[in-house]
């Protein structure tokens, strides 16, 4: 597992540049490493886990979105059109 500063989710998670999003580099490290632990430790019998470091990185920072507000706003805006369309079809 790689060692990076603290603040790797938070500044993933700020720097929101490009089309793929702010944990897009942190997603594919984790993905890298479960990969290579699937491969190389779980398919031989090993029990250990592997990639707690790069998943809990990868889950602080999916969870900063979402309390940045950008993913929680796309939800109450579908929770809104979702409740419009209730009632609309519950009116008719």
């Amino acid at each position: 597992a790689k060692n990076e500063e603290p603040g790797a989710a938070e500044q993933a998670a700020k720097s929101q540049t490009g089309s793929e999003g702010g944990c897009a580099a942190l997603k594919r490290e984790y993905e890298h490493c479960f990969n290579e632990w699937y491969r190389n430790v779980f398919l031989k019998g090993g029990a250990e886990l592997g990639c707690q470091v790069e998943w809990e990185k990868y889950r602080k920072c999916i969870s900063l979105e979402v309390d940045q507000g950008e993913v929680r706003e796309l939800l109450e805006e579908n929770a809104e059109r979702l409740q419009d369309a209730r009632a609309s079809s519950s009116s008719n």
